[in-house]
């Protein structure tokens, strides 16, 4: 990020939900630098706005538990925060918006939890100006999980947001405008339904700009389990590059294995081509310990390929995990992963079910890995949370 320019969570919540939950976000603020820095935060409630200001010195991370109700004293209400700093070295800012839950479940005794997602500040030059395009992949619609989508005006004045959906074989299926005041915050719960749309989708993916003149906005999805309530967090990206170098992806972590308290982890993978011919992918799956496995695979213009657990019904590697390498043949290639544990649940607010837990990961271009220092935020370790 670069000093002056905002940082932007474009979801954060102190209120009440569906199924009784109740969400909150927790942020996190990192200093990475030996001199203090000053920084403000503000928090915009659809056409309200609040802001305070912060000192952090050498190293300090500040963590604001449900900052909305307890920082800002705004309960009740959700809306976006952004972080402007004049500082040279800019803070690293993550927040975690989440809800408790009291479960009785198969693999834990009764107990009061949490669940949610973890929402990363994006730096301005991520945000989308006028007539850049927001891609926003994974989207599902089926009786096992529902979609949000939402925007925030980085603007001062109104803008108009283009939404357009597509299915997995690249078919638009709604086009739809949205209206945004100034610094204005939208979400849309269920677009699916709100769109009337019936089908069902694993795969489906959203394409979205602004036409409006200096227009700039940031967008995302959330992809909610209908059955646990456990919600996945996707940012809006851009199309990519267009050289050779860029074609070449990695997803970190990918596992198909059991782990501590009867949990069993899979990985779901989605693999969207938004370019405008088909991609030879290359899938390399590098596994913990050592030894590889290679694939290949073709995808079609506009075409999604889902994998719900790949290492098994891809790759044929049960009770394994390691990290998987992406190289395509040319641009417009987004893959993204979720790894998830089933879980049978006894809820106050549901009835019992099988359901999931997890966590989204979405494939890192090689030529976004830079050389230097790089930094984890929030590592817990106590009686409610291991890291």
């Amino acid at each position: 990020p670069r000093p002056g320019l905002s940082q932007t969570i474009p979801a954060s919540a102190s209120k009440i939900g569906a199924n009784n939950t109740y969400w909150r976000t927790d942020l996190s603020i990192f200093n990475p630098s030996e001199n203090q820095i000053d920084l403000t935060l503000n928090y915009f409630n659809n056409f309200e706005n609040k802001s305070l200001n912060f000192n952090l010195s050498a190293y300090e991370q500040l963590n604001l538990k449900d900052i909305i109700s307890k920082t800002f004293n705004m309960p009740e209400t959700f809306g976006a925060i952004t972080s402007i700093c004049l500082n040279e070295t800019q803070p690293i800012l993550f927040s975690r918006t989440y809800t408790e839950a009291f479960s009785v479940s198969v693999i834990r005794n009764s107990s009061i939890g949490t669940y949610g997602q973890g929402i990363r500040a994006s730096p301005y030059e991520e945000t989308f100006y006028q007539g850049e395009k927001a891609y926003i992949t994974g989207l599902k619609n089926n009786q096992d999980f529902r979609t949000n989508i939402g925007f925030f005006n980085l603007k001062e004045f109104p803008i108009e947001i283009n939404l357009k959906l597509y299915n997995e074989i690249g078919e638009e299926i709604a086009n739809q405008k949205y209206n945004l005041g100034p610094f204005q915050h939208l979400q849309i719960n269920d677009i699916f339904l709100n769109l009337n749309i019936e089908e069902e989708y694993n795969g489906a993916y959203g394409e979205l700009w602004t036409e409006t003149k200096d227009g700039r906005f940031i967008c995302y999805s959330s992809i909610v389990d209908n059955r646990t309530g456990d919600p996945v967090y996707i940012e809006g990206e851009g199309f990519g590059g267009y050289t050779p170098e860029g074609f070449h992806q990695i997803i970190p972590v990918v596992a198909s294995t059991k782990g501590e308290n009867n949990t069993n982890w899979k990985t779901e993978v989605i693999l969207t081509n938004l370019g405008e011919e088909e991609q030879e992918v290359n899938l390399k799956y590098h596994i913990s310990g050592g030894g590889e496995e290679s694939l290949n695979l073709t995808i079609q213009k506009g075409e999604v390929r889902y994998f719900k657990d790949i290492l098994t019904e891809f790759f044929s590697l049960p009770e394994s995990f390691g990290w998987l390498e992406i190289n395509h043949t040319t641009s417009g290639l987004k893959a993204r992963a979720r790894v998830y544990t089933e879980a049978f649940s006894v809820s106050v607010f549901r009835n019992p079910s099988i359901g999931t837990y997890g966590q989204g990961i979405k494939g890192i271009n090689i030529l976004n890995i830079a050389d230097g220092e790089g930094y984890l935020l929030d590592l817990e370790e106590d009686e409610n949370f291991r890291t």
